[in-house]
Formats: structure tokens, C-alpha cells, sequence
């Protein structure tokens, strides 16, 4: 059996834990910290970082022997990625159902 994807085609595929890497890079401004507070190798993260900045098609940090520097792309990533998460992690809650009129009784 063929198994489909149910993604639009054109669409970039980016799995959340290299969104969840990335951030942690610019929280930590080092690929080397952040690895080392989720417990994995530093080019593991450096390559989930880069293929995510790949697959965007911006640079989301300058890189130094220091450290990295957040780029202004990574600033507005940043704020799309709170909207997301903020609106899709917030339950929806249907309208209050009406109370019954007398003249529906």
C-alpha cells in the first residue's frame, strides 16, 4: 500500500525539533550550550539548525568562534513561531450554549 503524504505539495516540511533547537541556540547565542543542555553532539544541533535555516532560506544566526548572534530573520521567526504556537496551543472554546426563553419551553 502507497502511503501519502497529506501535505500541500510546495510546502516546506520542518519538524518541531529543530524549531525547538533553534530557539534554544538563541536563548543560549551557542550551538555548544544548547546541545549540551538537551544532551546530544553540538553538530547535531548545528545541522537541525541548518537544515531549518535551509529550508526557511534565511540566515537565523551569525556565526563566530565566540558564539552566535540572532539575525533579524531569526527576530521575526521568532514572533511568527509565538503567534503559532500561542493560538494553536490555546483551546477554542465553543460559544456558551443560550438559555432557554420561556416562550421555548
Amino acid at each position: 500500500m502507497e502511503r501519502r503524504s497529506k501535505r500541500k505539495p510546495g510546502l516546506p516540511l520542518v519538524d518541531l525539533v529543530s524549531i525547538t533547537q533553534g530557539m534554544l541556540v538563541a536563548e543560549c547565542l551557542s550551538f555548544r550550550r544548547a546541545a549540551r543542555m538537551i544532551g546530544t553532539q553540538q553538530s547535531a544541533v548545528s545541522r537541525r539548525v541548518r537544515a531549518l535555516e535551509d529550508i526557511l532560506g534565511v540566515s537565523l544566526f551569525q556565526r563566530h568562534r565566540d558564539g552566535v548572534r540572532v539575525t533579524a530573520a531569526a527576530h521575526v521567526f521568532s514572533n511568527k513561531r509565538a503567534m503559532f504556537f500561542s493560538s494553536s496551543t490555546s483551546p477554542s472554546r465553543p460559544p456558551a450554549p443560550r438559555a432557554a426563553a420561556p416562550s421555548d419551553v
